[in-house]
């Protein structure tokens, strides 16, 4: 059987048949009503991913083909398999095919015509879509789930938090790293996470020895241009930087809740007098303006250089650090919710498979890694889009 139609674009989804002006409640009815898994109510993978609007990402797949008119394979159903594959957190994709041979209706409920051969999927994965392509899912899966959830009054992407944890990978792998602390052999993934609800907001695997601090930044302007309004951030000491301190407060103009080590003091290089007096010796450069107020001078001393730079941002790690002395119960109580995204670290570890990869590169496990978060998006932005505003990441209960 062909699967083009006469759109010349394989099988039109489900959602072209439905008005726009349809509530989501009533899109529900029309699917034959909507059931939030639990452990006690499982729902088919199938059916609850079948309950997903994928025409926006849908629409992105269909641009890495060159000639769509000959495609074999609708790539919204190829999608909703890698979407699967994500959910279930299977350590290969052979488990997938297996599971759609042994229940043929899986593949139908994707909106396939069949179960693809093995290496139609693999190829989909790693070379249709490749590592720019499961990023571009990535980013536009939370771009829809921040943009959705904050539509419904969820503040999505305003407390974020960024933690690392190990991924064990194949002792084959020249490439990964041994780490004494951890005890493994591979890489680093640095997850950044909405505090409230878990929903991944960026990934990025590194080396494993590599320090954490500098992958800060990135993360925060990446998650920004998802659609992340990032009011503020919990991170603990391994991202405590001075230049992080710098663009957090100061870049971002979010709050920076950290741990302090013991030892910690206030820096006097980083002292409202010191930096005012810095400013003033700037008078016969371009920029200065004489008599501006103190937050003036740290834009101007924060855009003029690393060295200024660093000052501005032990102004803000000391202001930081004076909270944590007058009112340490309130500060503990704000940082403590970082304990979220370790919490939820966890839990994809046990239910998404994020513990142990075996690849034979870094571009593959990335791949794969990302594939995980991938479907717990796709979670979150089902449940999202049929009104549900908790528990939107968790798999359990959908079989």
């Amino acid at each position: 059987m062909d699967s083009t139609s006469i759109h010349g674009r394989g099988f039109p989804s489900i959602w072209d048949f439905l008005s726009q002006g349809e509530e989501r409640h009533g899109i529900a009815n029309i699917l034959g009503g909507f059931q939030d898994p639990d452990p006690e109510h499982p729902v088919d993978a199938g059916e609850f991913l079948a309950r997903l609007d994928t025409r926006d990402l849908a629409a992105r797949v269909w641009g890495r083909y060159s000639k769509p008119q000959q495609v074999r394979w609708d790539p919204e159903g190829m999608l909703r398999v890698v979407l699967y594959f994500g959910m279930r957190g299977y350590q290969h994709l052979t488990q997938v095919w297996r599971d759609l041979q042994h229940r043929p209706e899986l593949a139908w409920s994707f909106g396939l015509d069949g179960v693809p051969p093995y290496k139609t999927l693999w190829h989909f994965v790693h070379k249709r879509l490749g590592l720019d392509g499961v990023h571009e899912l990535f980013s536009r899966l939370v771009e829809l789930v921040v943009s959705e959830g904050r539509a419904m009054g969820l503040p999505l992407g305003e407390v974020v938090s960024l933690d690392s944890m190990p991924i064990e990978t194949s002792l084959r792998d020249r490439r990964a790293q041994y780490n004494p602390h951890y005890e493994v052999r591979g890489y680093k993934a640095h997850n950044m996470v909405d505090s409230e609800h878990g929903v991944p907001l960026d990934f990025k695997l590194t080396v494993l020895n590599q320090n954490d601090g500098p992958e800060l930044p990135e993360a925060l302007r990446r998650a920004r241009a998802r659609g992340c309004p990032i009011e503020a951030v919990l991170a603990d000491t391994a991202y405590n930087s001075q230049s992080n301190f710098g663009m957090v407060c100061q870049e971002l103009r979010a709050r920076f809740w950290t741990r302090f080590p013991k030892t910690s003091v206030i820096d006097p290089k980083g002292e409202m007098e010191r930096l005012w007096d810095r400013y003033e010796r700037c008078w016969k450069e371009d920029g200065y303006e004489p008599g501006v107020s103190f937050e003036r001078r740290l834009e101007y001393l924060y855009r003029k250089g690393v060295h200024h730079r660093l000052d501005v941002g032990r102004y803000h790690r000391n202001e930081t650090f004076r909270v944590l002395i007058s009112d340490p119960e309130r500060y503990e109580k704000m940082y403590n919710r970082r304990v979220l995204v370790e919490g939820h670290q966890g839990y994809w570890k046990q239910h998404v498979g994020m513990t142990k990869l075996e690849g034979r590169s870094m571009e593959f496990i990335t791949v794969r890694v990302t594939v995980r978060l991938i479907g717990i998006l796709a979670v979150a932005l089902t449940r999202l889009q049929h009104g549900l505003r908790s528990g939107l990441c968790e798999t359990v209960g959908i079989l």
